[in-house]
């Protein structure tokens, strides 16, 4: 193929995730959107694989659905991987392949807070869409939240992405300490118990920690 050629269909590809350029190396590999169709056509990949039995556990111990999202930094934006569903009849379900913002919601919540300073900033210059009249879309108050999830580990929002949901996620950080994806929980507000929160993190927080050694991953960078 002409170099031009395959530069123009490179620039296609990069442009609908399915590749994605290193800035450092100018080397291809490939993006979460050729895993979004990979998914769509076979029921595992290694990142679900190493997920799926501490999201088990994860369920297992809080009765509620389980949550595993991966961050895109081209589009910066997140993709539900897998769901664990919550053996509770009423229960709030998230589709596989779906593509969502990191700007709302406790699996976003938990992504955007442990990014790089610089991609954190670039992502918050862009306007934040009103997913719910519960979602922020304050910068500055954004901000101060993500200064929290930070500080504890772990985000906690109400009705910010779905009217009536609650969510609890912690982030998965790769090698130098950035985030990945995150993993949570997800349960009807009307089940919810303001004390139960910390005890449910703290399940969280040991799911997303064990992923995230399973996967190689790091600590949190220091800021």
């Amino acid at each position: 193929m002409h170099p031009s050629t395959l530069y123009r269909v490179l620039a296609h590809l990069e442009a609908e995730g399915i590749v994605r350029q290193d800035a450092e190396t100018d080397r291809y590999s490939l993006g979460l959107g050729f895993l979004r169709l990979a998914w769509k056509a076979a029921d595992h990949n290694s990142v679900r694989e190493v997920a799926l039995p501490a999201m088990k556990a994860l369920v297992d111990a809080t009765g509620e659905t389980a949550l595993l999202a991966l961050y895109d930094p081209l589009r910066h934006e997140m993709l539900i991987a897998a769901t664990v569903d919550s053996p509770h009849p009423i229960r709030q379900i998230r589709q596989i392949g779906e593509w969502l913002p990191i700007t709302a919601g406790a699996t976003g919540l938990a992504i955007l807070a442990f990014l790089p300073d610089a991609e954190q900033r670039a992502i918050l210059t862009h306007p934040l869409p009103a997913i719910t009249p519960q979602t922020v879309t304050n910068p500055t108050i954004l901000r101060q939240t993500l200064a929290q999830v930070r500080q504890r580990g772990y985000a906690a929002t109400r009705g910010e992405r779905t009217p009536g949901a609650v969510g609890i996620a912690g982030p998965l950080l790769g090698s130098a300490g950035a985030a990945i994806g995150s993993v949570g929980i997800t349960l009807p507000e009307q089940r919810f118990r303001p004390e139960d929160e910390q005890r449910q993190a703290a399940h969280v927080t040991n799911c997303a920690r064990a992923i995230t050694e399973a996967l190689g991953g790091g600590t949190a960078a220091h800021r």
